[in-house]
């Protein structure tokens, strides 16, 4: 009997993940998407074709979710009732993602940015935002290859370079260039890459 009830549970989930999924995956997405698909696989160690670690994920991390729709758009806002995305990440509408990202852990974290590379890694209560209600426009570009530790914070109309590394409960009010480690509050270069 629990078998079935299982049974029953997956497809009745399963019925939930298509039309998300067919939101995406027919569309001009579908690239920005599969990205991400990879990316997670390889720091998972997920062996599946694009399509099942996408339904994966959607069942499965409501993190994901959050970035999936924001990278999705408005297409799919019509299904967010059937997979609801983690409320505890928050993502304004204006960052551009122009790569993969991965949430390792992403709980109580905003992102607010100009811009963010290809392969960014966070972690728990990151923030990337402004540094007063006066300047909403000065925020964070963020380079490619980037890892934001946990309770890392930048802020203002700062630079993070490519290959960085920020520590964790690092705080970066000031450019940091290509190839480094940072840590500290303020953050302070550590090691060169």
């Amino acid at each position: 009997m629990l078998g079935i009830l299982r049974n029953i549970f997956y497809y009745f989930a399963l019925i939930r993940i298509i039309p998300v999924v067919c939101s995406v995956w027919f569309s001009d997405k579908k690239n920005c998407i599969l990205k991400d698909i990879l990316f997670y696989n390889k720091k998972k160690n997920m062996v599946a074709p694009p399509l099942a670690s996408l339904c994966k994920l959607l069942y499965l991390d409501p993190y994901y979710r959050a970035i999936f729709y924001h990278k999705a758009g408005i297409r799919t806002k019509i299904f967010r009732f059937l997979l609801p995305p983690e409320d505890k990440i928050t993502i304004s509408q204006y960052v551009v993602f122009k790569g993969a990202v991965f949430a390792a852990h992403p709980y109580s974290t905003y992102i607010n940015a100009k811009e963010i590379g290809d392969n960014f890694i966070f972690r728990h209560c990151t923030t990337l935002g402004n540094k007063s209600d006066d300047k909403p426009n000065d925020i964070p570009t963020i380079g490619d290859n980037v890892t934001l530790g946990a309770h890392v914070i930048i802020l203002g109309n700062v630079h993070v370079g490519n290959n960085v590394i920020v520590g964790a409960g690092s705080v970066v009010v000031k450019d940091i260039p290509d190839n480094c480690v940072v840590a500290g509050n303020p953050a302070k270069i550590i090691k060169k890459l």
